[in-house]
């Protein structure tokens, strides 16, 4: 009786939610493949009606498109590793099955704008923000820091690991509670240091979600253009901030090559999808399910 009631929970569930899942894949749909014609070439509207490969060929040979992308996948990994990093240092250090009092807070920087997490990363370690002030106060220091609008990225990187290492901790805070719940004790009777038990018992355990996150972090910074917009440079930008430039531009042409980098973002953020898919599926065989 149990299992017929979780199977009409499960269908009430599905059928419910079919009609939203249907107008947003409609919508993204039709998107995509407007991108991917407009990409093509084919401009109905101002009489381009011939496919042709032309905008890829002219991005692929640009040097300032090669190197917004290798900028935007340099601050994406970055990014991504060292949200990740904390985000699983901090999921295993607290061992309660509850989330202490201050990720309540913390964990609001999951959802805030960029607006207003960017402002917080100005307003603290700009040449006049916080942080500043007190190394001029305690050690007198004057020169400029030099992490806002840096040409590495840091002031984004920042940006991105504050919204970043909440995300993973919420994504992975309850498998490491019941790791460290079954085996943590266990480990520690048999000799097995803290740090030996964090690498060689927890971690791999609990490695297919951490790839995951990863992977979800990775995409969304990689093709994102908010913190590039509001903590980055001029140049280099990433290819977020190449394809709004392209689209506002008064020259039709540069719509085009917009579009084009719309549909390369579209393709490498399905290829990301269909691996994430993989690892979460239950024939990707994930190791860590049996502990949830």
């Amino acid at each position: 009786m149990l299992n017929n009631l979780k199977h009409r929970l499960s269908l009430y569930t599905i059928i419910c939610c079919l009609p939203a899942f249907l107008l947003v894949g409609f919508v993204s749909f039709i998107g995509s493949w407007n991108v991917f014609e407009e990409s093509l070439g084919l401009i109905r509207g101002l009489g381009m009606t011939e496919i042709n490969l032309n905008n890829y060929i002219t991005l692929f040979k640009s040097h300032e498109f090669q190197q917004n992308l290798l900028y935007s996948l340099k601050v994406a990994f970055i990014s991504s590793i060292f949200s990740v990093l904390l985000g699983i240092l901090f999921s295993f250090k607290t061992k309660n099955e509850k989330l202490p009092p201050i990720f309540t807070f913390w964990g609001l920087f999951v959802i805030i704008s960029y607006v207003a997490a960017s402002l917080l990363i100005y307003n603290t370690f700009s040449d006049k923000g916080l942080l500043a002030k007190i190394l001029y106060l305690v050690f007198g220091y004057e020169k400029s820091m030099n992490i806002i609008f840096n040409p590495n990225g840091i002031g984004i990187v920042l940006v991105y690991v504050l919204k970043g290492t909440p995300f993973t901790v919420l994504a992975t805070y309850d498998l490491f509670a019941k790791i460290n719940g079954k085996y943590y004790s266990a480990a520690l009777n048999l000799g097995i240091r803290p740090l030996q038990y964090f690498f060689q018992v927890a971690l791999p355990l609990a490695k297919r979600t951490i790839f995951a996150v990863w992977i979800v972090l990775f995409n969304f910074i990689f093709l994102s253009y908010e913190g590039f917009f509001f903590l980055g440079t001029s140049n280099p930008k990433s290819i977020g901030e190449m394809s709004v430039i392209f689209f506002n531009s008064p020259v039709l042409e540069q719509r085009s090559m917009a579009m084009t980098i719309s549909a390369l973002s579209i393709i490498f953020a399905c290829f990301l999808s269909f691996i994430y898919i993989l690892l979460i599926s239950e024939k990707g065989g994930a190791a860590d399910e049996n502990i949830r």
